[in-house]
C-alpha cells in the first residue's frame, strides 16, 4: 500500500485476483474521518494489514478480508466528504477531499 497526502493506492498480488477490480461506492463515517469501501474481484485472506503515514490527510489504510473481496478502511486526520477512485489491473487508488 502507498499513502501520499490525500491519496492512497492499494495493490493486490496477481495470484489473488479473481476478476476485474471494482470498488464499492464507499461510506464516510465518524464525522467524515473514516472512509470505508470494499473491493471485489480479489480473493483476500489472512490477517488485516495496516499502513500508516504522517503529515497528510490520510493517516492510515487497513485492508482486511471480506466476504465479497477485500475491505478497505481509511482513517483521516480531518473530515472529508468526497472520494474519487482510479482502477488498474491489480490496484485501486482513492483520492479524498
Amino acid at each position: 500500500m502507498q499513502i501520499s497526502g490525500a491519496s492512497a493506492i492499494v495493490e493486490f498480488t496477481s495470484a489473488s485476483l479473481t476478476g476485474s477490480l471494482s470498488p464499492s461506492a464507499g461510506v464516510f463515517s465518524q464525522g467524515g474521518t473514516v472512509f470505508a469501501f470494499t473491493v471485489s474481484g480479489v480473493a483476500y485472506s489472512g490477517a488485516p494489514v495496516t499502513t500508516t503515514a504522517t503529515g497528510g490527510l490520510i493517516v492510515s489504510v487497513e485492508v482486511s478480508a471480506a466476504p465479497t473481496g477485500a475491505a478497505v478502511s481509511v482513517k483521516l486526520s480531518g473530515p472529508a466528504s468526497h472520494s474519487q477512485f482510479a482502477i488498474g489491473r491489480s490496484q485501486v487508488g482513492v483520492a479524498l477531499s
